[in-house]
């Protein structure tokens, strides 16, 4: 079973993943990779790519204006670093068939415009193991279309600022079960 959390942005879409995930890995190895936002003097300047097993990062993208110029592909203000993302990936890849569960934050344009992101993102949709994933809000009709042809179970979470307080014990939970129930093969 998948869980996936969705909603406009700025939430708490990833605060209330973030508070989920830490609770499973207390008890759960968890596999997956977050993208979190590098702000400086309170400006973004660029998003970092961290593998959760290892702790591995590297720099998924950074603005053009902070870079000077661009070697990758962009997207919108940003230069996707491709080497960097894929050797994070290759971490996280290594990382999946051990894990109790797979977490990942986000599934967003960026990460699947990105070759090696976008290959961990369709291994680990289709992996017959527990996940918990952040959607971009434009996407989750395409994720949720790709796992309902596959067959595979999955809860969908649509977070905005009422509900996001109690949607944490209510996923915490969920999850909870899933992998507890989850047989490692």
């Amino acid at each position: 079973m998948k869980i996936l959390i969705t909603g406009r942005p700025g939430v708490g879409k990833t605060t209330l993943f973030s508070r989920v995930v830490s609770e499973l890995r207390r008890s759960y190895s968890t596999a997956g990779f977050v993208c979190p936002e590098v702000r400086e003097s309170g400006t973004r300047i660029g998003f970092k790519v961290i593998d959760l097993m290892s702790g591995y990062e590297g720099w998924l993208a950074m603005s053009i204006d902070r870079l000077g110029s661009c070697r990758g592909p962009r997207i919108g203000r940003y230069c996707v670093l491709e080497d960097e993302v894929g050797r994070v990936m290759a971490r996280t890849r290594a990382s999946l068939p051990t894990a109790s569960i797979i977490a990942i934050d986000e599934i967003g344009p960026m990460e699947l415009n990105i070759k090696s992101s976008k290959e961990i993102i369709d291994l680990a949709i289709s992996m017959d193991k527990p996940g918990i994933f952040v959607v971009h809000y434009r996407l989750a009709g395409e994720i949720t279309s790709k796992l309902k042809s596959s067959g595979t179970n999955y809860k969908l979470y649509t977070v905005d600022p009422v509900n996001r307080d109690r949607l944490y014990s209510e996923i915490l939970s969920l999850a909870l079960r899933i992998v507890g129930g989850y047989k490692q093969i």
